[in-house]
């Protein structure tokens, strides 16, 4: 329960960050120099969330207006080319189904496949992210910070295939990914203000591929 508290905690005041001279992250900041009222209590969950932000504040994105704003309208509202296929993990033979699917329906496109992953024990939670492109063969990894979700993994995963492709300039390619979370987030989009900006950036060079 105490975790789940605080990773609560992480995502709320995540989304706070992100504004510039925000109140309610300036109020946590005066409570938060007063360490010696809890030195015999339990630290409530937003302080501790709070603590640990502060490490990691230089890779929060950090500006005067919200993610949302950073798309104009257009960007908004045109759509990426998303295909989500109808096989499940659970079948027989998923892989060999996939391998036919992948080279029949997009035969002569650069295929990048990316994957994220979280995995949690006892003493701690890792979560990290990979992308793989056997052509021409380009095979990278991340470690993420351990308050990551699933779906914001996954969403960075994409993202950083989209910045590959852009920077080796491969107009024919697409992305295989399995989350069907960051897949429909991208294909039904809705105008959301409280969308966050690894989705947000994803949205804005997907159309382009």
């Amino acid at each position: 329960m105490l975790r789940r508290r605080k990773l609560l905690a992480v995502k709320y005041l995540s989304k706070n960050y992100q504004i510039s001279d925000n109140i309610i992250i300036n109020q946590i900041s005066i409570l938060n120099k007063c360490q010696n009222f809890w030195i015999n209590k339990n630290k409530p969950a937003y302080l501790e969330a709070f603590s640990l932000l502060q490490n990691h504040k230089e890779n929060i994105y950090h500006d005067r207006q919200i993610p949302f704003y950073s798309l104009n309208y257009e960007e908004h509202v045109t759509p990426c080319t998303v295909y989500i296929s109808d096989l499940q993990k659970s079948d027989i033979g998923v892989d060999t189904k996939f391998l036919e699917f992948s080279e029949n329906k997009y035969k002569g496109y650069h295929r990048i496949f990316t994957d994220a992953s979280v995995k949690e024990s006892l003493a701690d939670t890792s979560v990290g992210i990979g992308i793989h492109s056997p052509t021409p063969l380009y095979n990278i990894s991340y470690k993420l910070p351990n308050y990551w979700s699933i779906y914001l993994a996954e969403m960075l995963a994409i993202g950083k295939a989209l910045q590959y492709i852009e920077k080796r300039k491969m107009d024919k390619s697409v992305i295989f990914s399995d989350s069907l979370s960051a897949l429909i987030k991208l294909k039904n989009w809705k105008l959301d203000s409280s969308i966050d900006i690894i989705t947000i950036t994803v949205k804005k060079y997907g159309p382009n591929y």
